[in-house]
C-alpha cells in the first residue's frame, strides 16, 4: 500500500490511492492469486493508503466475499481502515505494538515486555514485527523463558475471540509509528 512518504517503494503488487477501481480490484486478485491460503491481510507499510477512506472502502469491499480479515498495522495514527473494516462487517484487528521499528535484540526484547503489559492489563495485545534474525532471536528468547501469564497465538485465534468484541478501544503504543510508511 501506498505509503505517505514516497521515499518509501512499496514494491510490486502495491496499492495506491489513485488507482482506478478495476486497477485496484485486479492488483489484489493478483496479489491474493500469489498467496492462495491467505486467512487475512495486514498492510505492512500504507500510510497514504490507509488514511484514504475511498481507496480502503473498495480495497476492503474486495475482503469481505472472501472472508479474510484485515489487521490495520496502524503506519498511521489517522488509518480509517480498522474502523471501515469493522463497518463494513469485515472481521478486524489492529496493532499495539511495533516490535522492531529498532532492530535490536535489547529494544525489540522491551518492546515484548511492553506488549505482555499491555495483554495483562487489556486481555489481549496484537503486535507486529518483521523477520530479521535481531527479531526472531529475541522471539526465541521469550520462548524459553515465556511469562506464565500470557500465551503466545498467531492472530487468526484472535478475529473472533470475545475479548476482541469486547476491547473495541484497543491501543496502540502512544507515539508509536513506522514513520510514514
Amino acid at each position: 500500500m501506498e505509503a505517505t512518504d514516497p521515499k518509501w517503494n512499496p514494491g510490486a503488487g502495491a496499492l495506491f490511492v489513485d488507482m482506478p477501481a478495476e486497477e485496484l480490484h485486479h492488483t489484489v486478485e493478483e496479489d491474493l492469486a500469489a498467496v492462495p491460503d491467505a486467512i487475512g491481510i495486514n498492510n505492512h507499510m500504507g500510510s497514504r493508503f490507509t488514511e484514504d477512506e475511498p481507496a480502503m472502502r473498495t480495497f476492503l469491499s474486495l475482503l469481505r466475499p472472501r472472508h479474510l480479515f484485515f489487521l490495520d498495522s496502524q503506519t498511521s495514527a489517522h488509518s480509517v481502515g480498522y474502523h471501515l473494516a469493522a463497518e463494513l462487517g469485515i472481521p478486524a484487528l489492529r496493532r499495539n505494538v511495533f516490535l522492531d521499528n529498532e532492530q535490536r535484540k535489547e529494544k525489540i526484547k522491551k518492546q515484548l515486555d511492553a506488549l505482555i503489559v499491555l495483554a495483562k492489563k487489556q486481555g489481549i495485545a496484537i503486535g507486529i514485527a518483521h523477520p530479521h534474525q535481531e527479531t526472531l532471536d529475541a522471539l526465541r528468547d521469550f520462548q524459553r523463558q515465556p511469562d506464565p501469564e500470557v500465551e503466545m497465538v498467531a492472530i487468526h485465534l484472535l478475529v473472533h475471540h470475545p475479548l476482541m468484541a469486547k476491547s473495541k478501544a484497543q491501543r496502540t503504543q502512544p507515539g508509536e509509528r513506522e514513520g510514514g510508511r
